[in-house]
């Protein structure tokens, strides 16, 4: 329930301060006073978005606060728990802010949050009817929602269910889809990929075979020269140059003839181990000359089968990489494509299956939902009469029309041999008819109903929802929208019944609305110094006389306000349910 509101820079609003009661709250005052601030400061605070131009002129930001009683929405103290704010023994307390900028700042029990979880926190405290909402009831789309709020909790169960379902449903039909769309072309790749595959792994590549290839075709191509080289560098070490003696036997000589120098000059001894190891190491080399020399030979036909494997590689290598290396790793990616589209195809049959089970659970869950709401449109028309009918429409006939839509697209569902469309919200389209005459067909409302009528029909369903609602305050704003007389008064015993389970807060013209209440406050507009300012107050007694006076014929004659004094005696206490 809402205890207080504090408004501060808010349109023409300085500063109000309100307190608000248990039961009927009603908020009056001459056209242009600046009611429906209030409502919009409320709208603001619940997280509405509101542009920056709301600020009073002069003014660096606006901020409204408002204090609510939790008491009998335990529900919100455990989304509270959940989202990690304090509870401040049973009550909560919202704050916005905007500074000039445009920028917002929100407050739960003094706790920065976005608007969004504001949002969240508001929608189980508040219920706003504008004096526009009305138009919702000339929309279609929104009937259903009105339908299922009234079906209740088993319409909500099966409601979360089919929208499950559906989601999955719509996910599963749609792989398919794809999965079949794009069949021909997954058909191309895999042709391509074995071929691919089977090209490579005929090839028998190893890694590094092409390095080893390309140095034996080295040799083998120059097989002829290289054997010359080896052979002239062999015999220069061990044949000699020419007629002489090779560089081998040169070094061993000199080795042997200094050896027998060193026993005259002890020095050399240094000199003669360099000439000896010199001698052995270029007998090594003439050694490993020789073996080398031995191996080359021209092999015109090993030099074919080299070079024709060489091109063989240098082909995959442009196709499939830089390397065998690189070849061999796209072969594996090949590999596991094709493995993995092996595995789509089953994926594929699992996909159908599972289409299939969420398909029979989506019939039977959105069937299910579609007889309860039936149901409940019986139910809701039968007690719609009553309300209408307590709210000067006697002759009104409202009915709710539920129809289905026929459908071939790939997610409709069959349902008793016929394919319906279906979306979260299941296979109903729901649509509210009026008539307010007799001998008239209901037709949509969007067609035939005036203004007041309107007004009263979202009347009776938010009287209807109010059962089926925790929202413990309803607000109401221009709900007499066209009407007048007996009307007026019908409406004003309708939210005063409201009143009995609920904080009923109505912004209104009316006196026969507002003579009912059990709070009344007093808007007006005051100017002073060149400025124009809005403030509320609660009206006593005597002060509540007058302004019922005002509302009857704008005047204060002793007539109007005899009779404001008998319309507020006549107002029988009202007993309540705690809010």
């Amino acid at each position: 329930m809402l205890l207080e509101l504090h408004v501060r820079n808010f349109a023409i609003a300085e500063r109000v301060d309100l307190t608000f009661r248990p039961g009927f709250n009603v908020l009056t005052g001459e056209t242009g006073a600046g009611k429906s601030i209030v409502v919009d400061a409320l709208l603001f605070l619940l997280g509405a978005r509101i542009g920056s131009d709301v600020i009073r002129t002069g003014a660096d930001g606006c901020l409204v606060e408002g204090l609510f009683d939790l008491t009998g929405v335990p529900h919100v103290g455990e989304l509270l728990d959940e989202l990690g704010i304090e509870r401040d023994d049973g009550q909560l307390v919202l704050v916005r802010e905007m500074s000039s900028s445009g920028r917002s700042r929100c407050r739960v029990n003094g706790r920065l949050v976005t608007v969004s979880v504001l949002g969240r926190i508001a929608q189980h405290l508040v219920d706003i009817h504008g004096q526009h909402d009305h138009q919702a009831l000339l929309k279609p789309e929104a009937h259903l929602t009105w339908l299922d709020l009234y079906a209740g909790e088993e319409a909500a169960g099966l409601a979360r269910r089919v929208s499950g379902l559906w989601r999955r449903y719509r996910d599963t039909v749609r792989k398919l889809t794809e999965w079949e769309t794009q069949s021909r072309e997954r058909e191309r790749r895999r042709d391509l990929l074995l071929f691919q595959l089977n090209e490579i792994d005929a090839a028998q590549l190893k890694i590094g075979e092409d390095e080893e290839l390309r140095a034996r075709h080295r040799v083998l191509a120059n097989a002829e020269k290289l054997f010359e080289t080896l052979a002239t560098g062999y015999n220069n070490l061990r044949d000699g140059f020419g007629e002489g003696p090779g560089a081998v036997d040169l070094l061993e000589a000199t080795a042997q003839l200094l050896s027998e120098a060193v026993q005259w000059l002890p020095e050399i001894a240094a000199v003669v181990e360099l000439v000896e190891s010199a001698a052995a190491q270029a007998g090594e080399a003439a050694h490993m000359l020789r073996q080398a020399r031995d191996r080359v030979q021209a092999d015109p036909a090993e030099l074919a089968r080299v070079e024709e494997r060489l091109a063989l590689i240098d082909r995959l290598q442009r196709k499939y990489g830089d390397d065998v290396a690189a070849i061999l790793a796209y072969r594996d990616d090949i590999a596991r494509e094709l493995s993995s589209e092996e595995l789509s195809e089953e994926g594929y049959q699992r996909l159908t299956e599972e289409r299939e089970t969420l398909h029979d659970d989506l019939v039977s869950a959105a069937s299910e939902l579609s007889r309860v709401r039936r149901e409940a449109a019986l139910r809701l028309e039968q007690e719609m009469a009553q309300e209408l009918s307590a709210l000067s429409l006697e002759n009104a006939q409202f009915t709710v029309a539920i129809s289905h839509v026929p459908s071939e697209a790939p997610d409709a569902i069959a349902i008793d041999g016929s394919r319906l469309a279906c979306s979260e919200r299941g296979i109903d389209r729901v649509e509210f008819l009026f008539s307010a005459n007799p001998g008239e067909s209901p037709r949509p409302l969007a067609k035939i109903a005036s203004g007041g009528e309107l007004s009263r029909t979202m009347l009776a369903l938010k009287s209807l929802m109010a059962r089926h609602d925790a929202v413990p305050t309803l607000i109401f704003d221009e709900v007499d929208a066209g009407i007048g007389g007996r009307t007026a008064t019908a409406v004003a015993q309708r939210i005063a019944r409201l009143a009995q389970s609920h904080q009923v807060l109505v912004v209104t013209h009316l006196a026969q609305i507002a003579c009912v209440a059990d709070h009344h406050m007093h808007v007006e507009k005051v100017t002073a110094a060149g400025r124009t300012t809005s403030s509320v107050r609660t009206l006593s007694r005597d002060e509540r006389v007058l302004e019922i006076a005002r509302m009857l014929d704008g005047t204060t004659s002793e007539t109007t306000l005899q009779r404001a004094k008998e319309l507020l005696a006549t107002q029988p206490g009202k007993p309540r349910k705690a809010v």
